[in-house]
């Protein structure tokens, strides 16, 4: 009788130290989970302001991010991606910034689509965002054509901005666009005609060096 009582004790006891281990876990995940956030969002804030090497680990966690549901964490996340640090520093917008990782056009094929989603992202600072890291990327966000077509249209007078921008910043890639940003010139806000001035001369200027390159390559003799 006595053995059963003891392994009865010993089952309640073992049951107590059980739940509060339960408990314990239950207050510690959320805890650690978000100060898991804290750090990646810190980490990408660096990479975005230039103050971290934008490594592929860096390319591979912003990519990740970009669905999150807080909208500060989508923006820094793109602002990474975009390396907006290096053209602050002086880099020109017409490329990609140099990840520190061989396959250059395998990351644009990964980021570029990603980016385009966020074109339609409910939160303006989002859109504003994905439409000014395609346009830095330059030829590399070809693809992105269509969407920052679309994007020209969108309600935020910001967004409209950056698309055609970045329709600039893609030079030739953008041709198509063209008569469209010939039309915008027109429009009732300055900020956007001007934009939209401004990206069709990238176009124009763009395309005539392309076109004088083809025309010296075209005279080279062949060996």
């Amino acid at each position: 009788m006595i053995r059963r009582r003891d392994a009865a004790f010993t089952a309640i006891e073992l049951l107590v130290v059980l739940l509060g281990v339960a408990l314990m876990l239950a207050f510690l995940i959320p805890v650690l989970r978000e100060r898991h956030r804290d750090s990646v969002f810190a980490e990408l804030t660096a990479i975005a302001d230039g103050e971290l090497e934008a490594d592929r680990r860096g390319f591979d966690l912003a990519l990740n991010t970009l669905d999150d549901a807080d909208p500060d964490f989508r923006k820094v996340s793109i602002d990474a991606l975009g390396g907006n640090s290096f053209i602050r520093s002086g880099a020109t917008p017409f490329f990609m910034p140099p990840w520190i990782f061989a396959d250059l056009e395998g990351a644009a094929a990964l980021a570029v689509p990603a980016l385009v989603e966020r074109l339609g992202d409910f939160d303006a600072q989002v859109r504003r965002a994905a439409a000014t890291t395609l346009g830095n990327m330059g030829k590399h966000a070809a693809e992105a054509v269509p969407g920052l077509v679309g994007a020209i249209e969108d309600s935020d007078t910001r967004v409209q901005i950056e698309a055609i921008r970045a329709l600039g910043y893609l030079g030739s890639d953008a041709k198509i666009t063209y008569q469209l940003l010939a039309d915008r010139e027109d429009d009732p806000i300055k900020e956007i005609a001007d934009a939209a001035g401004t990206a069709r001369t990238r176009i124009v200027d763009a395309l005539r060096h392309k076109y004088l390159v083809e025309r010296a390559d075209a005279q080279q003799p062949v060996p």
